[in-house]
């Protein structure tokens, strides 16, 4: 039987499986990478004009599952720090499963799958023909 899709008709990626990173996506300082482009699925920049560690953050929506609580945030461009500025709203704690939305459209970012924690993991593609190869994903439960 193919596996290529879960049950859920996501994207099923083996943990196992050897990543490609493009990093000619990306630029590159000081050994880390910044995201210098991020668009949603209906091809809306993501990147804000608020800087995070010198650079343009990356601008979401989030709220609870309920979608009782939101949160308006600028995340920090470079991969794998946690740096952020919140516009409005109270943030997420630790733990927290969030609903993550573009600010322009309000329209749900793209899901890839689901993390090994239970959460959604989203993506935030790296240019507007929205590939995902070229994208930037993460896990929508805070600190995972």
């Amino acid at each position: 039987m193919n596996n290529m899709f879960n049950l859920d008709g996501r994207l099923h990626i083996p943990n196992r499986a050897k990543i490609y990173i493009p990093y000619f996506k990306f630029k590159s300082l000081e050994d880390n990478y910044v995201v210098e482009k991020a668009y949603c699925s209906k091809n809306h920049s993501l990147l804000s004009n608020i800087r995070i560690n010198g650079s343009n953050g990356i601008h979401l929506l989030t709220s609870d599952l309920s979608g009782k609580k939101q949160c308006n945030v600028v995340i920090s461009a470079f991969a794998g720090t946690g740096d952020y500025v919140v516009l409005s709203g109270e943030p997420f704690h630790e733990n927290d499963i969030v609903k993550v939305f573009c600010p322009k459209c309000k329209t749900e970012l793209d899901i890839l799958f689901d993390c090994e924690c239970g959460a959604h993991i989203y993506v935030i593609y790296g240019d507007k023909d929205l590939d995902w190869y070229y994208g930037w994903s993460f896990c929508s439960r805070v600190g995972c």
